[in-house]
């Protein structure tokens, strides 16, 4: 499977004096970010995104597009309390 990334959303660690507390942040360029939206939205209306941490540390976002293979798996994903 291909990483995708997200266009128009940012992730990247905090800074170095932000509090233990604070994990991240995101930056959206919002005119790229609704369009992205738009074109890859599911037909449930939702665009899931992984955040994630390369082996160099450093923070990136992708595409979550996993779809289950069968109806018992969707049925199992719809069943899911989240």
């Amino acid at each position: 499977m291909k990483n995708e990334f997200i266009s128009g959303f940012y992730f990247d660690k905090p800074g170095e004096n932000a509090p233990e507390f604070v994990k991240g942040k995101i930056g959206i360029k919002v005119e790229e970010f609704i369009k992205y939206l738009g074109e890859k939205k599911n037909d449930k209306g939702y665009v899931n995104i992984d955040l994630l941490e390369s082996k160099e540390g450093k923070y990136y976002a992708k595409l979550n597009d996993w779809k289950p293979k069968n109806e018992m798996s969707e049925k199992r994903v719809k069943d899911m309390p989240f």
